[in-house]
């Protein structure tokens, strides 16, 4: 481990040992998270800060591009969403993509030089072309997750029982703001400029 992590460990451990910033009692009971989120496993991705999350209240999946892979195949994702969505019952489930990334921009660009292992996981995506622009390319990409995670079984058993929403969302990681998918109007709209109830 490089000495930043350790220090890191080591300065919340000074200021919060004793007084650690969620409640333990609740933690050791277990957890009752609403929501789900995947996302993207960019270190510059910060869901719980970002979301003003406490310990307890997100139940995080994480990958490189926030893809869902198909049903059945055997991957880490199916067996957490199923998890989250029919033990936990979440009742909320949300695909989150963010600007500037680097998986969504190695699946629309040049596949020639991408690792193997890169190839057959971008076969869990869809490209949208390269005159896509790059906001247009993660929304396109979040949109093709949010369709794919429907089909997974524990997801459409839920949302067939209506105990369960899915949605589509942004991060941009320059302004900390996260736009939301409208399928009214069929563009991505700032999540602080929609209803509270929504």
């Amino acid at each position: 481990m490089h000495d930043e992590f350790v220090r890191g460990i080591a300065r919340f451990h000074e200021h919060y040992a004793d007084n650690l910033p969620w409640d333990t009692q609740a933690v050791v009971r277990g957890q009752s998270p609403k929501t789900v989120m995947l996302t993207c496993s960019d270190s510059r991705v910060v869901p719980h800060l970002t979301t003003s999350s406490g310990v307890g209240r997100l139940f995080m999946l994480r990958n490189a591009g926030n893809l869902v892979p198909r049903p059945g195949a055997g991957f880490s994702e199916e067996a957490s969403m199923v998890c989250a969505v029919d033990n936990l019952r979440v009742e909320h489930a949300i695909v989150c993509g963010h600007t500037h990334c680097v998986a969504v921009s190695a699946l629309n660009g040049d596949w020639s030089n991408l690792d193997p292992a890169l190839i057959r996981w971008f076969e869990n995506a869809e490209r949208a072309g390269a005159e896509a622009s790059p906001l247009a390319q993660v929304e396109h990409n979040v949109l093709t997750q949010v369709a794919r995670l429907k089909q997974l079984p524990c997801v459409r058993n839920a949302l067939a029982e209506e105990r369960l929403q899915v949605h589509g969302m942004v991060y941009d990681i320059e302004s900390g703001r996260f736009t939301v998918h409208d399928a009214a109007s069929g563009t991505f709209v700032r999540v602080d400029e929609r209803e509270p109830s929504e």
